[in-house]
């Protein structure tokens, strides 16, 4: 049985781990981080244990007139 999934570098440009995704909004702290996540400033997604971060959801913060 054999199954299909996304190269893993298709992946990558899809979502990020919560760590990379502090990186790229500025080595921001966790605890600022998840005040985002709270403030409804930033969606992150549960994927089983795993919470991921579209890059979507970064580049919009980052293009935004109310970025933290």
């Amino acid at each position: 049985m054999s199954t299909t999934t996304a190269p893993r570098s298709e992946m990558q440009t899809r979502g990020v781990t919560v760590d990379e995704a502090r990186f790229r909004l500025g080595k921001l702290g966790k605890t600022l981080f998840y005040d985002l996540v709270k403030q409804g400033k930033i969606r992150v997604v549960k994927l089983g244990n795993r919470t991921v971060v579209p890059v979507s959801e970064i580049d919009r913060l980052l293009n935004s007139d109310d970025a933290a």
